[in-house]
């Protein structure tokens, strides 16, 4: 009797650690396919936005984005109306992203909102002295200037930033080691519409690979001396497979805001 039992709690023991190495082991949540931007679910969207659309490609050792933006990702209100140094959007190249070509986007092209903006001190971000409904902000001129006081960044703006943090191409590794691209400064007529620097992308799984993390670090020289970028995405598949949700955090000079983006698989 007492060797059934023994037996019985062994084999117990047994399929205990079966289930528990095969939850441990679960594979990854594949994101693989063409996903399109799905308006109705994605509030907050620029009127100018066309379609946004991604073309994942993944194996078990990386992770391929290639992003394609029809219309314009315009960011309202920078530089007391005037789109600062966004103005280049898409200018020359015409898929949508910033600084693409045209001379207005200063040192903040590649992509990324920051820098090259018309407003001065304050970032281009729209209130004057940034002192926003809840006061205590200085009286700077049309963009800028100013302490931050009570000032809050609009939905709108932050999904602009969001949608236009993408670059039309990244590849992440899904190893957990960080890949680095160093960029050289692009000039258009001898006019810089670009800033050199680099961006370290850096992938990892959360959930027990239900959910990927992807971290980006854009590092760029401006005229306000060296500055990081940072901007994560968290990527969930539904049950389905159907739908893509990516919750991605932008860093911005008052800290950071976060936008939600809905994908419809084609």
């Amino acid at each position: 009797m007492k060797r059934i039992t023994t037996i019985g709690l062994l084999a117990i023991g047994l399929i205990f650690c079966l289930n528990q190495s095969g939850m441990a082991q679960a594979k990854p949540t594949d994101f693989s396919g063409a996903w399109l931007l799905d308006k109705t679910r994605t509030t907050d969207l620029p009127p100018t936005l066309e379609s946004y659309n991604l073309q994942i490609t993944q194996d078990a050792q990386q992770l391929t984005i290639v992003t394609s933006v029809r219309g314009e990702v315009a960011v309202r209100g920078m530089g007391a109306g005037r789109s600062g140094g966004m103005r280049g959007s898409g200018g020359g190249r015409g898929d949508g992203f910033p600084s693409g070509g045209g001379r207005g986007g200063g040192s903040g092209g590649g992509g990324f909102p920051a820098g090259g903006t018309e407003g001065g001190g304050g970032g281009g971000f729209p209130g004057g002295g940034a002192g926003g409904p809840g006061g205590g902000g200085g009286t700077g001129g049309p963009g800028g200037g100013g302490g931050m006081g009570g000032f809050s960044i609009p939905k709108d703006m932050v999904m602009g930033m969001a949608l236009r943090s993408s670059m039309p191409k990244a590849t992440f590794s899904l190893d957990g080691k960080e890949t680095v691209i160093l960029l050289e400064q692009r000039q258009n007529e001898g006019i810089p519409t670009g800033s050199a620097g680099s961006i370290t992308f850096k992938a990892s799984w959360k959930k027990n690979g239900k959910q990927l993390e992807l971290q980006t670090a854009r590092k760029m020289k401006t005229q306000q001396g060296d500055r990081t970028i940072n901007a994560k995405d968290k990527w969930e598949l539904s049950e389905d497979g159907k739908t893509l949700t990516i919750k991605r955090s932008v860093e911005l000079p008052m800290g950071s805001e976060e936008a939600k983006m809905v994908f419809a698989r084609q």
